[in-house]
């Protein structure tokens, strides 16, 4: 595998707390693919990793701005990657016509790009091998279910967000172990549907088919052998005006493992705790909850996950 050498980009400070961002390269299979990497500054071991997939359509630098999870990892001690997907897209096991053409025609293979950016972070010193986590927004999101069910033994931890598992995977999905997962998703989202079916079905083309948001839970609560659902809390952190939120949980988990659903009631294709949106934005993607400390809550479940 061929590695450029580093970019350095700019150094940042962050509530009291200082971090390095770079962007780098690697050569994956006939492809050069870059990413950014966030390292706070005074590490002094391979430290845990959050790598954060953007969107259909979206790039590493977007997605580092709308979630500024590198900034909890500033104040927290873990680094954050932001992957670049190939022609904006993650091949997240839809195989639609809208999806495969935006990729050139023949998807990317993405499992094997960012198992790659693993080992190469690992050989650099930067990651701990047993703490690498995957946060993904939408196509990204559907990217971090891929991953949970073809790359268990080399993600610690799932945290997909507004997506819900892409059809095709239902019937093929079979991780290595029991998978940790967080899943947040709008109750009230037009793109991916709470509901399942076509993904962002107002505009034209075949963006292919999802799971709705109970399915995908049971789906991965049978894969982890859970026995049982509960729900923890109604209008948690966050509560706000416009969107509430409602935590489920299930129990009696293989190696009880915690999988859980963040359901927020009223909240549209939005990150948990954005902001404002032009009102042609808002008026597609619905709201979002205006008070909700989601990089907290995020490094909250993965903090403790360990391969």
């Amino acid at each position: 595998m061929k590695v450029f050498g580093f970019l350095l980009v700019c150094l940042c400070f962050v509530s009291g707390h200082a971090h390095v961002a770079h962007s780098d390269e690697i050569a994956h299979d006939g492809r050069t693919r870059s990413f950014i990497v966030d390292v706070p500054q005074g590490l002094q071991a391979s430290a845990p990793t959050v790598f954060v997939l953007h969107g259909g359509g979206g790039t590493a630098e977007r997605i580092r701005r709308t979630t500024a999870l590198h900034q909890v990892g500033a104040r927290q001690g873990f680094v954050t990657v932001y992957p670049q997907g190939a022609a904006n897209q993650w091949n997240d096991a839809r195989n639609s016509p809208v999806v495969v053409a935006k990729q050139g025609g023949g998807g990317a293979d993405d499992v094997g790009f960012l198992r790659a950016l693993v080992a190469h972070l690992v050989s650099t010193g930067v990651t701990d091998p047993g703490r690498v986590h995957v946060v993904g927004l939408s196509n990204g999101g559907m990217m971090a279910f891929r991953l949970a069910c073809e790359a268990a033994d080399v993600f610690a931890a799932f945290v997909p967000v507004i997506a819900s598992l892409p059809e095709p995977a239902e019937h093929d999905c079979r991780p290595a172990r029991a998978v940790p997962m967080m899943v947040m998703n709008g109750t009230v989202d037009r793109l991916v549907p709470w509901d399942g079916g076509p993904v962002a079905a107002m505009f034209p083309g075949d963006r292919g088919r999802t799971l709705s948001t109970a399915r995908t839970m049971a789906v991965f609560s049978a894969l982890n052998g859970c026995s049982s659902e509960i729900l923890d809390s109604v209008g948690g952190p966050g509560r706000d005006p416009v969107v509430t939120l409602n935590v489920h949980r299930h129990l009696g988990c293989r190696d009880d493992v915690d999988l859980r659903l963040y359901a927020f009631v009223g909240m549209g294709h939005r990150w948990p705790g954005g902001g404002p949106l032009p009102a042609a934005y808002e008026d597609l993607l619905g709201p979002a909850p205006r008070a909700f400390p989601v990089g907290a809550e995020i490094w909250s479940f993965l903090a403790d996950k360990h391969l």
